[in-house]
């Protein structure tokens, strides 16, 4: 979380625990328009894209993760990486969506 320009930026938090915090921040960026050159990708238009990043961890240190199980894995301390991964494959979940990266989280409580 201590990228420029954070200071007024807004996080959902969608899980909240002694252990763990699980924030969610959702940008608009303007890509802009994009078709001279030989190999341009032909964006003839200006467009607001959102772009989603999650957040892991405790107050005093957040880190930034992606939904996907080595990254959630690797944001989890040793214990709890374990435990995770043993019940991720017991319970055929996946942490590449919000309810499934809760459910592991509520499970590690």
């Amino acid at each position: 979380m201590n990228e420029p320009g954070d200071d007024c930026k807004l996080y959902q938090v969608l899980f909240r625990s002694s252990r763990y915090t699980l924030l969610k921040r959702t940008d608009v960026y303007l890509e802009k328009a994009n078709y001279q050159g030989a190999y341009s990708p032909d964006r003839r238009y200006d467009e607001f894209k959102p772009q989603t990043k999650y957040f892991l961890g405790q107050p005093e240190a957040y880190q930034v993760i992606r939904l996907r199980a080595k990254k959630v894995l690797s944001a989890l301390k040793r214990e709890d990486a374990g435990k995770a991964e043993k019940w991720l494959k017991e319970n055929d979940q996946s942490v590449e969506s919000e309810d499934g990266l809760i459910a592991v989280l509520s499970h590690l409580e």
